[in-house]
């Protein structure tokens, strides 16, 4: 015989469980409720959530299955949180059609139209995340995530202001979120506001010391405003904390090569290609170091591999057509000048016009 009252007792003991993070616990309470009374809905539900939290998605969507064949349409959570599952499936279409689902019955929730927006823009669907995303904070002003993706929808087009104002926003509800100003400091840098972005990575890194990427973003920033030594050490220590860090490499090579340390800077790009084979920047920025330390050959290579990973890149061009002009190879320079030219360097345009009245 089904006994509702021993179902109720298993099922809180297994919420007891579950609330000290003993999932394994939980999930035995919970299937004890269940032999004593399988028409329990909430039940599913709750074990549902104990397999979800454990990473166990598939039964979770099993569970919350059987909760909604017994309450259908009448939970709102039960099917956004059946469709959370499905994300993590990255069964994105089942998921969507959860959410809906759920916002017909509750169209109040402001994590559901969240995670919704969440699968849009895995999807791809930009727009009608960021529609989602400001209808979860229109519900719920002080959610953080929302804020924080928007913003970062905002980085992506460019539009730095706007990026500012949501950080902003972000920071009045949790203003102790190192990654919030960290992200603002970022969109203010830019800005070309330097030093307004190195207060939020100072008190970024105040938050969390250990975060390498703030040291890194605050040594650009002191780099932006020509105080090097205060960014190579920046770079250094970003360095320290990750030490496959390849851009921090580059960019404290940058810094060197901005003091005119050229052997230093070469160091530095040599170790971010290590790290990263590919690395366009670093390939180009030791070429320039090259070309400043008047090593020409070594510098026309590195520009040839700029060439060979971006053909449609006019700085590759134009300097290695600058080093083979600067060594005094005309024939092999002019190629690489016509190119650049065509592709809008407008400095090599005036080169080769120099070069073809002097011939």
């Amino acid at each position: 015989a089904k006994s509702p009252a021993k179902t109720r007792v298993l099922d809180n003991l297994g919420s007891a469980y579950a609330a000290q993070n003993r999932l394994d616990e939980a999930i035995g309470k919970y299937s004890a409720a269940l032999t004593a009374n399988p028409d329990f809905a909430v039940t599913y539900y709750n074990r549902g959530l104990a397999y979800s939290r454990k990473g166990d998605f598939k039964r979770a969507v099993e569970d919350y299955s059987r909760a909604i064949s017994q309450e259908p349409g009448r939970n709102a959570r039960y099917y956004a949180d059946r469709g959370s599952a499905y994300a993590k499936l990255e069964k994105w279409d089942l998921a969507l059609e959860d959410y809906e689902k759920a916002l017909s019955v509750d169209p109040s929730a402001a994590n559901t139209y969240y995670n919704r927006a969440v699968v849009f823009e895995a999807g791809g669907q930009k727009d009608r995340a960021m529609a989602d995303y400001s209808k979860a904070l229109e519900l719920a002003p002080n959610l953080t995530g929302a804020r924080e993706r928007r913003a970062g929808y905002y980085l992506e087009k460019r539009e730095f202001d706007k990026a500012v104002q949501e950080y902003t926003r972000g920071l009045a509800a949790d203003p102790n979120s190192d990654i919030l100003r960290l992200n603002r400091g970022f969109a203010l840098a830019s800005l070309g506001q330097h030093q307004k972005a190195i207060e939020d990575f100072s008190e970024a890194i105040t938050l969390n010391p250990g975060a390498a990427e703030a040291f890194a973003k605050r040594g650009l920033s002191y780099a932006g405003l020509g105080q090097f030594d205060r960014a190579i050490n920046d770079y250094t220590r970003a360095i320290s904390l990750m030490p496959d860090y390849a851009e921090a490499y580059n960019n404290r090579g940058l810094a060197y090569a901005s003091q005119g340390q050229y052997e230093k800077a070469v160091k530095d790009y040599d170790r971010a290609i290590s790290l990263k084979q590919d690395n366009f920047d670093a390939y180009l920025n030791r070429g320039v170091s090259f070309a400043l330390g008047k090593k020409y050959s070594e510098a026309v290579s590195d520009f040839s591999k700029v060439v060979r990973l971006a053909p449609g890149d006019s700085r590759g061009y134009a300097n290695r057509g600058f080093a083979n002009y600067s060594r005094g190879a005309i024939r092999e320079a002019l190629p690489d000048l016509r190119k650049a030219c065509s592709l809008g360097f407008q400095n090599a345009c005036g080169l080769l016009q120099t070069v073809r009245q002097v011939r």
